[in-house]
């Protein structure tokens, strides 16, 4: 599941220009059990990084906002 789950979210992140926080809330929304681990997601920064040509700081989420939003999930 998280593998396939990264590999959507990069893909749509290449191919339609995505940031990270807006794929994987689509992808999210199509298929709630979406929750790529930690290394994985920590790749999907990097991969957003180098696709905007921007520092990690900038990034459209981090691993405090994905972990806040897996937290949520299990408290609803």
């Amino acid at each position: 599941m998280s593998r396939a789950t990264t590999i959507c979210i990069s893909y749509l992140m290449n191919k339609n220009k995505m940031i990270l926080k807006s794929a994987y809330e689509l992808v999210k929304q199509n298929h709630s059990k979406t929750k790529p681990n930690v290394g994985f997601f920590e790749q999907l920064i990097e991969l957003e990084c180098k696709l905007l040509g921007i520092d990690e700081s900038e990034c459209s989420m981090n691993l405090k906002d994905y972990r806040k939003s897996s937290i949520k999930k299990w408290i609803s």
